[in-house]
């Protein structure tokens, strides 16, 4: 009797981790657009394919990824790295994504960046990061 109460605890468990995942998800999208440089780094990474970036991986979203690179890394956070440069280099080069998506993820970027940072983003700072 006490192992059928295991396994039924463990079922319930197993079965609530997509939404224990979703909510980390959401956690971290609602910190990233707050101006979290930690979450913003942590969501780029969980809309990618970075393993272990989330608790299980949404479907990668190439464009998301970009967006949130871009606006990391035109931030001014004093703790972006030269890791976020090669992170945006990465995931929005034209070996990633094409020229439309680039298009699509500048503007989304753009978009965030005023509601989050309350003015435009710098976008020649991008121009700075490629080689």
């Amino acid at each position: 009797m006490r192992c059928v109460g295991q396994v039924m605890m463990l079922m319930v468990l197993v079965g609530t981790m997509p939404a224990i995942a979703q909510e980390t998800l959401v956690g971290l999208r609602a910190k990233a657009v707050q101006g979290d440089y930690d979450a913003q780094r942590g969501l780029a990474g969980c809309l990618g394919e970075e393993a272990g970036a989330c608790p299980t991986q949404p479907e990668p979203d190439p464009v998301q990824v970009c967006t949130w690179r871009m606006i990391i890394l035109t931030s001014e956070n004093p703790r972006v790295s030269e890791g976020d440069g090669e992170a945006y280099e990465r995931d929005c080069g034209f070996q990633t994504i094409g020229q439309l998506e680039q298009a699509a993820a500048l503007a989304e970027a753009q978009r965030l960046f005023s509601e989050i940072y309350k003015r435009d983003m710098p976008v020649k700072r991008l121009l700075q990061t490629t080689r």
